[in-house]
């Protein structure tokens, strides 16, 4: 895999745990192209699930962690931690589901 996709597969894996999601999969499409899928924690079926590329996951990733979302020149995304703590991520490309997803990767860094 290359390492964009890898640093990007280890970034929805952060994600989907901050969300409570089960193991995202990388699931090779071609030489360049990767799919990501996620396995429901219920062991139900796998489902297609990238944040980053679709505009409903990154949304519904948002919502769940109830992120705020600022978006002008740069996109600002901000939550509280458990300890009650602002914490942001700024992405200078206006890049709204990226920008979501490190946040949420961010949560789930810090997720037990």
């Amino acid at each position: 895999m290359p390492e964009e996709k890898n640093l990007d597969h280890k970034l929805l894996t952060l994600a989907a745990k901050a969300a409570g999601l089960g193991e995202v999969l990388a699931m090779p499409m071609s030489r360049t192209e990767v799919a990501y899928v996620v396995e429901e924690s219920d062991g139900g079926p796998l489902k297609p699930w990238n944040p980053l590329e679709d505009d409903g996951d990154a949304l519904r990733l948002a919502v769940k962690l109830k992120l705020d979302v600022a978006i002008s020149d740069t996109v600002q995304v901000a939550w509280y931690t458990r300890s009650g703590s602002l914490q942001w991520v700024n992405e200078p490309n206006p890049d709204a589901r990226r920008a979501i997803v490190r946040a949420a990767g961010e949560i789930g860094r810090e997720a037990p």
